[in-house]
């Protein structure tokens, strides 16, 4: 006698996930980014003013959320530095969102939408230009 086992799996696709960077520091944020995958929610934690070094990019294979932990818990400084958003028309939607930006030096952008300017969105910052003349806070 002949016994058929059948064993089924439920596999999901696509589902998001939180990755969170080590610290607000540019190179910790872009570690997570680069960890991310589509849907993902990249987590900035609670930090008091923290200056980047370099610029972090989400390149447009990524559509992932970019999370602070509120306008008031973390405050990026993005000296002469910026967050580039690189977007397609690949269906890679990309969301900045609960934090505060605050322009310390230079005059490039704090944030630079790059690409066919489809599918981001930006809300619940803060963005502070902290009397600095020149330069602006984002530019599409």
């Amino acid at each position: 006698m002949r016994a058929l086992f059948l064993l089924l799996l439920s596999v999901t696709a696509g589902y998001a996930a939180d990755v969170n960077a080590a610290s607000c520091s540019n190179g910790d944020i872009t570690t997570a980014i680069g960890t991310a995958v589509n849907g993902d929610r990249v987590l900035v934690p609670t930090c008091s003013e923290t200056t980047w070094t370099g610029n972090v990019t989400i390149p447009n294979t990524k559509g992932i959320t970019l999370q602070g932990n509120g306008s008031s818990n973390t405050l990026i400084a993005t000296g002469s530095f910026k967050l580039i958003i690189q977007t397609s028309s690949a269906n890679s939607p990309v969301r900045v969102t609960a934090m505060r930006i605050k322009k310390s030096s230079g005059t490039s952008w704090d944030i630079e939408i790059t690409g066919t300017a489809q599918d981001w969105r930006i809300d619940n910052l803060i963005l502070d230009n902290n009397n600095v003349s020149g330069g602006y806070q984002i530019r599409v």
